[in-house]
């Protein structure tokens, strides 16, 4: 049975928003430069989601931009707050978006792994793994992706 739950998220400002439904994909922590930049922080607290289960409720209010050469996750951020809002990564059907723009903490997995981890700001002494460098990082990701795929447990 297909979980149809809608969820509510948005940006700080509550200018942009977007729905999911059913679960995140995947939760993960990323540690890299273009996270750091955009959230401002040290590091982002990621979901990843299928894009045909995000509904853009406010899209007219959101600035895409890649900041690196495809493939490349296609950000948005608000017009109003210029904060991070989701990134659709196109010709893979993924979305990710931080994991604070949810309403509802309470429905969000654990995360999985760190990412970037060798552009980590600060040390994270948890039992996650952590993956450094792109190859790694990416595999880390699309593994996720690929057990969700094929029906393979993922959290």
């Amino acid at each position: 049975m297909t979980d149809t739950t809608e969820h509510q998220c948005s940006c700080p400002c509550g200018e942009s928003q977007f729905t999911f439904t059913g679960k995140p994909i995947a939760r993960f922590i990323c540690h890299c430069k273009i996270c750091q930049k955009l959230y401002n922080k040290p590091f982002a607290d990621v979901l990843m989601f299928k894009t045909k289960n995000i509904t853009m409720t406010k899209q007219d209010k959101v600035t895409f931009k890649k900041y690196r050469l495809p493939p490349a996750l296609n950000r948005g951020v608000c017009d109003a707050c210029h904060q991070p809002v989701i990134g659709f990564l196109p010709g893979f059907g993924l979305a990710f978006a931080s994991a604070d723009k949810v309403k509802d903490q309470s429905i969000l997995p654990e995360p999985l792994f760190h990412s970037f981890y060798h552009r980590r700001v600060d040390d994270f002494p948890d039992h996650l793994p952590k993956y450094s460098g792109y190859w790694p990082s990416t595999w880390a990701v699309s593994v996720q992706f690929l057990k969700h795929t094929f029906g393979l447990k993922t959290h």
